[in-house]
């Protein structure tokens, strides 16, 4: 705001400043203006230098920081993509075991497998002629007695039609005296 009054105070009073030399103001103008130019010199060389020097060092200290935190940076990057590299060589190499591994497993249980269906049916073959056998002997036993029972009812008729009364008294005294004598 104040600039602006004085520049229009200046172009105001333009017209009636007039000097010897059209580019040269007066001697005393460059006095005074020569005599403030070297104050505000001195004030900034030793009031703002400093402090902009100071400034300009922290500035070049944090950008060094920052260089070398990111030199660390580049550095622990580059071990842990090797150990990442390694590691993945390391899983291909254990991929690699494991699928073997399992192939062996797998042909292991096969063979064990069919051994143990052929366990499985060599017993279930034993256990099936131990039950034909049971059951022949079962029926062999059932024919005997079906065939037994048959022939004792068809001796009972042919010797019941083929004997008289006598024959069959003595027969029957002589199975009484047979079974009493046993006794």
């Amino acid at each position: 705001m104040i600039v602006a009054q004085l520049v229009f105070v200046a172009a105001e009073h333009a017209e009636k400043i007039q000097t010897k030399h059209s580019w040269l103001p007066e001697w005393y103008e460059i006095v005074f203006g020569g005599f403030a130019f070297l104050v505000v010199a001195a004030l900034l060389v030793k009031l703002a230098f400093p402090q902009l020097g100071a400034a300009l060092k922290k500035r070049s200290e944090r950008i060094g920081t920052e260089l070398d935190r990111s030199r660390e940076d580049t550095k622990n990057a580059a071990a842990e993509a090797a150990a990442i590299r390694a590691q993945l060589g390391d899983v291909s190499s254990e991929t690699a075991r494991i699928l073997a591994e399992a192939d062996e497993t797998g042909a292991r249980m096969l063979v064990e497998g069919k051994e143990r269906t052929k366990a499985e049916i060599a017993e279930l073959e034993a256990n099936n002629r131990a039950e034909i056998a049971a059951i022949r002997a079962r029926v062999e036993a059932d024919v005997r007695a079906y065939v037994a029972a048959w022939a004792s009812r068809a001796t009972d008729e042919v010797v019941a039609t083929m004997l008289d009364d006598a024959a069959r008294e003595r027969l029957v005294e002589a199975a009484i005296t047979q079974i009493a004598a046993t006794r």
